[in-house]
């Protein structure tokens, strides 16, 4: 058998054994199977990728708004040194607690809530964390455009991933400040030296309460829950140095605990 036989032979087996429609359908598959991943905002630059990843056996992702939806909510919150079953059923609290820590709430923010002029469901703007913090706010009952409007804010302390929280300072009346601050729990609550009651009186933190409630941290924490901790101190108005307040560093060393979600 000759040369060209043989070749002759071996091109009319590739011309059977592949269909002409074979490489088209290919390309169809793959471009359908883009657009569909499209759909769940997953970008595929490559068709070729598509198959190259029905070969993958281990994929490292990051977890946040990858294999999660990226949305937050309150599920656990300890007020007034007691757990709050559900987490927003404040009728137990203070009024006076329950004003500072929705003044905590609405002033030290980087979000924000849309009220719409027809009456509906307000909505909430801001990163994942503050979104969560600001709608469990409106389920307690904040405000959140009354109780920003009836103070002023003096200086804000953004939030900072090396000191893990921030503050805000905010005049209250023509003689006191309110100095708010939020973040990691177990810091914030390294800070203060008293806690509020459920009437709304104030208790020296004794080594017990201080036990009970990092205990508290420390089993959100194991339940995979980020744990955020509110409180606050006073000055008086003087003490403010009205002419270099952006260099004013907030005092966060006598802090009241507020509450922890």
């Amino acid at each position: 058998m000759g040369a060209i036989s043989i070749f002759t032979i071996a091109v009319t087996i590739v011309v059977v054994a592949v269909p002409e429609g074979l490489p088209l359908a290919v390309t169809l598959t793959l471009a359908y199977s883009m657009r569909k991943m499209m759909r769940d905002k997953a970008l595929v630059r490559r068709l070729s990728s598509c198959e190259t990843m029905g070969s993958a056996t281990t994929i490292c992702s990051d977890k946040t708004g990858t294999l999660t939806l990226n949305k937050m909510t309150v599920v656990e919150a300890y007020l007034s040194g007691t757990k709050l079953n559900p987490c927003d059923n404040t009728g137990m609290m203070s009024s006076s607690v329950a004003s500072l820590l929705v003044e905590g709430i609405a002033q030290n923010t980087a979000g924000a809530v849309f009220s719409p002029e027809n009456g509906g469901a307000a909505e909430v703007a801001g990163a994942p964390t503050e979104k969560a913090i600001l709608s469990w706010g409106l389920k307690i009952g904040m405000n959140f455009n009354d109780v920003r409007s009836k103070s002023s804010v003096l200086r804000v302390l953004p939030f900072n991933s090396v000191k893990k929280c921030g503050g805000v300072a905010v005049q209250v009346s023509d003689t006191y400040v309110h100095i708010h601050w939020k973040g990691a729990a177990e810091l914030v609550l390294a800070s203060c030296k008293s806690w509020f009651s459920i009437d709304g009186s104030v208790h020296p933190m004794s080594s017990d309460k201080y036990n009970e409630l990092k205990r508290s941290i420390d089993d959100m924490a194991m339940s995979s829950l980020r744990c955020i901790a509110f409180a606050y101190c006073t000055c008086e108005l003087t003490m403010v140095p009205r002419e270099d307040l952006d260099k004013w560093q907030l005092p966060d060393d006598n802090l009241t605990l507020l509450g922890m979600v």
